[in-house]
């Protein structure tokens, strides 16, 4: 039986909030490299859905998981 909770989505995570522009750094790249995007939604599993300006098969397979969801930890706030 899964004991862990499943994630349920959230506003506001962080310091990020639903429909906020942000940078998403993929420090897989090299050199890492900064894409821009709208957060679509937040989960409380510290995961977030983006909506990216470009299409861009290699950041996507660096930064989404089996969910299409990034690490909230990659994302950051656009100025």
């Amino acid at each position: 039986m899964n004991m862990q909770a499943e994630a349920v989505r959230v506003n506001q995570l962080r310091g990020i909030s639903e429909m906020q522009r942000v940078l998403v750094q993929d420090v897989q790249a090299s050199p890492p490299q900064v894409h821009e995007g709208r957060v679509i939604h937040l989960y409380s599993n510290g995961s977030a859905s983006i909506s990216f300006d470009f299409v861009n098969t290699v950041r996507d397979r660096h930064l989404l998981d089996d969910h299409g969801h990034v690490d909230i930890h990659n994302v950051r706030p656009e100025l």
